[in-house]
This record gives structure tokens, sequence and C-alpha cells, in this order.
């Protein structure tokens, strides 16, 4: 009785944890004015910089063991605000997808679902990410690359251009600053 009891508690965690990656804590968005309202910027380029192994090579190198670790926490602490930022954004476009998904654009809700599953895989590399960050912060040493978040959000941008240009092209300059 007892196994049976933790087996299911184990799934209903892992239901809620999924059902989490999916929607995330956010009210939907309907709108692409609601996404630019609620949107938190991410500047990939700082956030390359901050994962950069040739900018950690030259640090290691520059400065002592003590002060590379110190600087080293701080630039994966600085890292880790730009995954929540990302992930935040990718649970505000699944929402977003889902409604535009049952659009009578055939296009549309073509676009709308790749956008939505990009968003749903930014999600997961987005907790992946964070736990390597979260190694790597308590151990500075540590080699981990955490460069595919870059690749997954600048595919979702992508995702959301085109059904940005298909629901609202002329928006899209702003939708895509905000982003």
């Amino acid at each position: 009785m007892t196994a049976f009891l933790v087996v299911t508690a184990i799934t209903l965690l892992a239901v809620a944890a999924i059902l989490y990656v999916i929607r995330g804590r956010s009210a939907p968005v309907r709108s692409l004015d609601e996404l630019t309202a609620r949107s938190k910027p991410v500047d990939l380029e700082a956030f390359r910089n901050l994962v950069s192994v040739e900018e950690e090579a030259y640090l290691r190198e520059s400065l002592p063991p003590r002060q590379f670790r110190r600087v080293q926490r701080k630039r994966m602490l600085a890292a880790a605000e730009y995954v929540r930022r990302a992930s935040h954004n990718a649970a505000l476009l699944v929402t977003l997808g889902e409604s535009v998904r049952s659009s009578n654009d055939p296009q549309l809700a073509e676009a709308a679902t790749e956008l939505v599953n990009s968003a749903i895989q930014m999600r997961l590399t987005a907790i992946l990410v964070l736990l390597c960050i979260g190694i790597r912060i308590v151990f500075p040493q540590t080699k981990l690359s955490l460069a595919r978040l870059t690749d997954d959000y600048e595919r979702l941008r992508g995702y959301l251009s085109a059904v940005g240009r298909l629901k609202a092209p002329a928006d899209m300059g702003r939708i895509e600053a905000a982003l």
C-alpha cells in the first residue's frame, strides 16, 4: 500500500511538473499587444558573453582563482536571470500560440502550432540550462555548455515572426523588440 501511495505521489508531481513546463504560471495571452506588454526583454548578445567559453578562459587566466570564482558566480547569476526571462516569454508564447491555433487561416494555425511546440521546447531547455547554471554557481570550475538556449530562443523568435507576419505584419518591429 505504501509503495502505491509513493508511486501515485511521484506521478502527480511529474504531471504537475509537465503542466508547469507547458503552461507556466502566467495568465493567457490572447493578443500580440498583451504579449508586448507582459514580455521581458532578453539580450541574447549579453547572455552569449556571460556563457562564452572564450570569455571564461580569459577571466580564468587573468584573475587569481578566488577572484575568478567570485566573478564566475556573478556571471552565472546574471545568466540565470536571462534564462528565467526567456522561460517567462516562452510561457507567454505557449498561451498566445494556443489561442491562435484555432484560426480559420490554415497557415496561421500551422505557424501557431510550430510556435507552441518551439515554446515548450524552449521551456524544457531553460530548465536544463538553469540546472547547469546552478551546478556552475556551486562549482565555478565546472565546464558545461549553456549555448543551446540561444539557438532555441532564436528559433522561437523566428516562429513568433511567422505568426506575427500573418496576424499583424505592421507590428512586427515592436513585437520583436519586446522579446
